[in-house]
């Protein structure tokens, strides 16, 4: 494997500011009012935002880890796949028209994932389990929330904040 500075390292540290420009598209374009009109489980704006900002904290952590911890450091790419195919192109497809923050998915997202994952093949991260345990850890990271929303109603002594 290389050093911290080469291409590897800084394609997982440009995924923070672009998964932040894709927050910005989501607010911009109402992706919680579009959640909410097609049924998806989302209680309101506090909780998009402190979800948001864990994103942006699992990104940097990752970005950090690098070399040190290669499965760790390819969830955040991994969780960008995950969140445009899943919330953002099947959506879209599926509803005639794109939904707020596809835009970013599809011309950010999947490139730079893949631009990401190329890179640390081509750095001799090889092993295939590696790249499984990322996209397993960023699934996790994905029903996270979505878990604890289910949860929320049995266990929280508090409704939550919305």
């Amino acid at each position: 494997m290389t050093t911290e500075r080469d291409p590897f390292s800084g394609l997982l540290w440009l995924c923070v500011p672009v998964y932040g420009l894709h927050i910005m598209e989501e607010l911009a374009f109402g992706w919680l009012d579009w959640a909410q009109s097609v049924g998806m489980m989302f209680p309101g704006w506090s909780t998009f935002y402190v979800t948001n900002a864990v994103v942006i904290v699992i990104g940097v952590t990752t970005a950090t880890l690098g070399w040190r911890m290669p499965a760790c450091a390819l969830v955040f790419p991994a969780l960008m796949v995950i969140n445009a195919l899943l919330f953002h192109l099947l959506p879209s497809l599926t509803g005639g028209h794109p939904n707020p923050g596809c835009i970013s998915a599809m011309v950010f997202f999947l490139p730079l994932a893949a631009l990401t994952f190329r890179e640390a093949w081509r750095a001799g991260v090889r092993a295939w389990q590696t790249y499984a345990a990322a996209a397993l850890i960023a699934g996790g990271l994905q029903l996270w929330p979505v878990l604890l929303l289910k949860l929320s109603p049995m266990l929280a002594a508090a409704p939550p904040q919305r």
